[in-house]
């Protein structure tokens, strides 16, 4: 199948553009990436989905040698619970299944435009920190950022309020009015249709300086698999109104 898809890209004269792993070990997977890495120098729209846990050495080759310049989607655990990652996230959409090893730092240096993490070791002090920095101009590409944590606590009720006291904590937050030019379709992809639809109800907003409008929600679902856990869900949509 290699030398397959060098015969064609050498033919037509075209780099490769959507790229996926699918059901492969990580062994395998670490072959596959290098070998795209000699191949081209970049492609738009990278899946990632393995059979077995990704090693820490897998993942930060295909983070620090794959460019990918529209889309990555990586649907795997890090085999390593003690990995993290700090460098700067330099890809527009970005969907980590299993973000556990992406860190504060690294998020606040991306430049990306959706921001998609779940099962995210981030804390509520984190998200306070993250909505700070935002306000002081940090991300300044960012549309979206979703973070789903799982959590062990109290009573929903007790916790959601808890939550919203540490993320808003020393911010000026209002409640969140519908407005019309707010749009409700992020696109995750240039290249793809798939889009979503941010929360509307149950909003919050926050303020920079030129006008940028963070409008945030957040929630809790009790976990099927687990009933002692729950997940809490983060969302952040950035928008303006003179846009």
């Amino acid at each position: 199948m290699r030398k397959m898809a060098e015969h064609v890209s050498a033919i037509f004269r075209t780099p490769i553009a959507r790229f996926e792993i699918n059901q492969q070990s990580d062994q395998l997977t670490m072959s596959i990436v290098k070998w795209l890495s000699t191949l081209q120098p970049s492609v738009v729209d990278l899946d990632i989905d393995t059979t077995d846990d990704i090693t820490a050495p897998t993942l930060l080759f295909i983070m620090d040698n794959i460019k990918v310049t529209d889309h990555f989607s990586l649907d795997s655990k890090v085999i390593s619970s003690d990995f993290e990652y700090h460098k700067a996230i330099d890809i527009p959409s970005v969907i980590f299944c299993h973000s556990q090893w992406i860190t504060l730092q690294s998020i606040l240096n991306s430049r990306s435009r959706v921001l998609v993490l779940g099962e995210s070791n981030l804390t509520f002090w984190d998200i306070n920190n993250f909505l700070k920095h935002w306000l002081n101009g940090s991300n300044p590409k960012l549309e979206y950022i979703s973070i789903r944590r799982s959590m062990k606590g109290k009573a929903i009720e007790e916790d959601i309020e808890e939550a919203f006291q540490i993320i808003t904590k020393d911010l000026e937050v209002r409640e969140h009015e519908e407005n019309e030019k707010r749009p409700m379709r992020i696109a995750i992809s240039l290249h793809r249709p798939s889009s979503y639809s941010p929360p509307n109800d149950w909003c919050y907003d926050i303020v920079r300086d030129d006008g940028t409008i963070g409008t945030f929600h957040q929630t809790y679902f009790n976990r099927s698999d687990v009933p002692d856990f729950k997940f809490h869900y983060f969302y952040l949509h950035v928008w303006n109104k003179k846009v």
